[in-house]
């Protein structure tokens, strides 16, 4: 509050907020505490998302904020508070929120995967890994296209990168991808970290290049990617009817995949290079690399 009678004390923040670790869903409070100053004191939070630019939070006016219940999309926001009195401003240090999966006990399931589920057991081991926590709801959405951005979230958190992610290698994806700015914030650490390690390097338009994340990701895509992961990977002549459709580019790494057991062609023996994969298809190729 005021100063109490001592109004030479300039306004200061004596306890700044604290940055908070919460599970999806969970609520999140933040709180700063100031002293001194002249008058009543006004308070005022803000955000900010990556290297954006801070925003004041709608009705957060209080010396606390509190979110009622967070998402992963917010994991990495950032929160500060100005504070004011009738004469001058401080504004405290920025407190990063970090939103961690909600835990899904093993076995939990998703009410769109029963049991008898032909990817089931490849799903939920997945989850029990910390690569997926689902759609939300309860849902998996096994039969759903699998969006880029989901593949490079799959992908860094397979491999144990997301959470390492510098500063320098989201700028350095910033800098490489035209259309960062259209990247939601739940998977910049993933982009950031595929890129940075040369396993995903986006679509190729004129001379740039895009993370095209809503667009879907072809099987023959997702073979090339998981073959620059693959150490000495051996090749196989591939004996699909379509085999001539697989892209020149995308050729070795089918082969590569193909030799290592990750994937399979149809019945009809067809191998479909260029149809888009679905989620529980991803599912069962990365759970089996993630095994080797």
């Amino acid at each position: 509050g005021g100063g109490g009678g001592s109004s030479s004390t300039a306004l200061a923040i004596s306890k700044q907020p604290a940055s908070l670790s919460v599970e999806s869903g969970a609520s999140a409070s933040f709180a700063v505490t100031a002293s001194g100053g002249s008058g009543t004191l006004t308070y005022q939070w803000q955000s900010k998302t990556g290297s954006g630019a801070w925003a004041d939070v709608s009705g957060a006016t209080a010396a606390s904020y509190i979110i009622s219940a967070v998402t992963e999309e917010m994991d990495g926001v950032q929160y500060r508070c100005v504070v004011k009195d009738s004469k001058t401003s401080v504004t405290s240090s920025a407190a990063t929120l970090t939103v961690k999966a909600a835990a899904v006990t093993p076995g939990a399931g998703f009410t769109d995967v029963p049991e008898d589920h032909w990817a089931y057991e490849e799903i939920m081991d997945l989850v029990n890994k910390g690569v997926t926590s689902g759609k939300g709801g309860g849902l998996f959405d096994p039969d759903g296209l699998l969006t880029r951005d989901e593949f490079a979230a799959f992908i860094a958190k397979g491999m144990g990168w997301e959470q390492g992610v510098t500063d320098a290698e989201r700028s350095a994806a910033a800098d490489h991808f035209a259309d960062w700015s259209s990247v939601p914030d739940w998977a910049r650490n993933s982009w950031a970290a595929v890129y940075g390690r040369g396993v995903m390097l986006g679509t190729l338009n004129a001379d740039s290049y895009a993370a095209d994340g809503a667009r879907g990701v072809s099987r023959q895509e997702v073979c090339v990617t998981l073959a620059r992961l693959l150490s000495n990977a051996g090749r196989v002549e591939l004996t699909f009817d379509d085999a001539g459709e697989i892209a020149v580019w995308a050729l070795p790494g089918v082969e590569n995949c193909f030799a290592e057991g990750l994937v399979t062609g149809f019945t009809d023996n067809t191998f479909r290079p260029e149809n888009n994969i679905s989620r529980a298809e991803c599912a069962v190729l990365l759970s089996r690399f993630l095994a080797k």
